[in-house]
């Protein structure tokens, strides 16, 4: 059931994706199974997200992370703060997500996941940059570029001089702002990424107008 749901979320039918997941919370509940039940929170979560309920999000999410403090998973915590950090920094609560996301940094790099690191500092420096803090959001994306660097994560890369790039954009330093959307742009041309590749021409433009 669990990746029935998660096959119908892919394909965008979140309506059945979410019946899955119920199926799946209510079987798990009978058998006392937590660790499962964390999951199908984690599923309806993503799903409530996906349909912009953003209450309905942070309910399934802050039943995740219960579950994964009582069965003293400390993986599942990570991903749990994450889920809960992503879905405030949604409703614009940028304080609240920043605390959360900075758990999930302590966590993450306690576990040794250099992955989830990466992630944590990603989405502290997008936390700041919702605070227009945008110092201490070049700061923590510096750290995450390191990071995607390390691992070899062409993606998170192309993604991380993206938000460098808007965060210099906003201190008005236009050319490391066009330094790092070029960055993004080349990198994405290398992978192919026409997603990566759009995002960087459209900032790109933004970037020279304002010139």
């Amino acid at each position: 059931y669990s990746n029935l749901g998660s096959v119908h979320h892919c394909r965008r039918e979140f309506k059945r994706a979410a019946a899955y997941h119920e199926e799946v919370l209510r079987i798990s509940e009978e058998l006392q199974e937590r660790t499962i039940e964390a999951r199908a929170c984690a599923g309806l979560g993503h799903t409530a997200r996906a349909m912009g309920d953003l209450q309905g999000a942070k309910k399934w999410y802050e039943k995740q992370l219960d579950l994964a403090l009582s069965t003293k998973d400390r993986a599942a915590e990570a991903r749990a703060l994450s889920n809960l950090g992503a879905v405030f920094h949604l409703s614009g609560e940028y304080d609240a997500a920043l605390k959360l996301h900075q758990q999930h940094l302590r966590l993450a790099r306690s576990l040794d996941d250099t992955a989830a690191t990466g992630r944590a500092l990603g989405n502290i420096g997008k936390a700041y940059a919702g605070q227009r803090c945008h110092k201490q959001a070049i700061k923590f994306h510096k750290e995450e570029l390191r990071v995607a660097r390390e691992m070899g994560d062409r993606a998170a890369e192309a993604s991380t001089y993206g938000h460098l790039a808007v965060a210099y954009q906003a201190l008005g330093l236009h050319e490391q702002a066009l330094q790092h959307h070029h960055a993004q742009l080349n990198l994405a041309r290398e992978m192919n990424d026409s997603a990566s590749e759009a995002c960087a021409l459209c900032n790109l433009g933004s970037c020279y107008s304002a010139k």
